[in-house]
């Protein structure tokens, strides 16, 4: 008695596809964000497409537009959601000199951390003109502006020189945008955020200090 071998093949269609894990929603949205840092600094924000970003994210357009309506939001949420989250970080009101210091040395470590991601698209947003101009009055200032009543309400609580807070809050913005920016393109990069944020702040904060 003859047996039969019989050879079964496999078609790639009959194959059940292996399906990709399901993200949380909100996972999936700061990874669309993500994406679009990466995309928006090597196309700038005219040349970017949603499709780009989209693959770049590994999702399709669909699920894109569910947690983004327009090209705009995603770059604006890109940029401000990190430094609104280091703002909101320094929120604190504070009792006396040493609460200050610590609260604002934090801030100072935040915003450097923020600034790794956002300062280069923030040279690309400010580059032109109109939507620069826009950008900033509409997510920048209304940033500046809680910074300042948090030190107006901290000011009493130390003793410090006469100095102007608006112009203060500038400066640590402006030296921590900077040293940003030396270390994704300068050819001898900081420390880490976390290990120069004392120095950092040492330097404001010695300027700002009362005199004996």
């Amino acid at each position: 008695m003859s047996s039969t071998i019989c050879k079964v093949t496999t078609r790639a269609e009959d194959t059940p596809r292996q399906r990709r894990e399901r993200r949380p929603q909100t996972k999936r949205r700061e990874e669309i964000l993500d994406a679009a840092r990466r995309v928006f600094l090597t196309s700038g924000y005219a040349g970017a497409t949603v499709r780009e970003i989209a693959a770049e994210a590994d999702v399709n357009d669909a699920v894109l537009y569910r947690s983004f309506r327009t090209k705009e939001q995603m770059f604006e949420e890109a940029v401000a959601g990190p430094l609104e989250q280091a703002v909101f970080a320094a929120l604190q009101p504070a009792s006396g000199d040493l609460e200050v210091h610590d609260v604002s040395e934090r801030f100072v470590g935040d915003l450097l951390e923020a600034m790794t991601d956002i300062a280069p698209l923030l040279l690309v947003v400010l580059g032109d003109a109109e939507r620069g101009k826009g950008f900033y009055r509409d997510r920048f200032q209304p940033a500046l502006a809680q910074l300042r009543q948090v030190m107006d309400q901290n000011l009493p609580s130390w003793a410090h020189r006469d100095f102007d807070p608006h112009l203060a809050i500038l400066t640590v913005c402006g030296m921590c945008l900077f040293i940003a920016l030396h270390n994704r393109f300068g050819d001898t990069p900081t420390a880490e955020p976390g290990l120069i944020a004392p120095q950092l702040w040492s330097i404001i904060w010695d300027g700002l200090r009362a005199r004996d």
